[in-house]
């Protein structure tokens, strides 16, 4: 390359290159506006997705802040629930070991002289003595 005024011209270097853009005006002078255009760009991007993002972000804080007594009351109830078959299960056993007494048709000692009681027997249940 040759300059106007007879002297030669070298490419320019990479440093150089980098700051001037295609029209000649240096990066750093169109830099800010790069930047407030970007931030414009968010901002109205982020309006614009308010309707999705604001229920996401709501479900999460709810989740955040209900996971302790969440976690509370599923213990208790599962306490509960053992503690329920864990006395079913004391329940069970001591019933196989009590065994109710059969009645005794006294017509065959007594050669039918003497009849079974007929009255409710109170610790039956559903059945009240009267």
């Amino acid at each position: 390359m040759v300059r106007a005024g007879g002297g030669r011209c070298s490419p320019p270097s990479f440093s150089e290159s980098r700051t001037v853009g295609l029209d000649g005006r240096r990066i750093q002078d169109v830099q800010p506006w790069v930047t407030f255009a970007g931030c414009v760009l968010v901002v109205v991007v982020l309006y614009w997705a308010q309707a999705v993002l604001v229920p996401i972000a709501r479900a999460i804080l709810l989740t955040f802040a209900l996971t302790p007594p969440v976690t509370l009351v599923f213990a208790l109830l599962g306490l509960a629930g053992w503690g329920l078959a864990r006395q079913m299960t004391i329940w069970r056993e001591a019933g196989a070991n009590h065994v109710a007494p059969t009645p005794v048709d006294t017509r065959d000692y007594l050669g039918g002289l003497v009849e079974m009681p007929r009255v409710p027997v109170p610790h039956a249940a559903g059945v009240h003595a009267a």
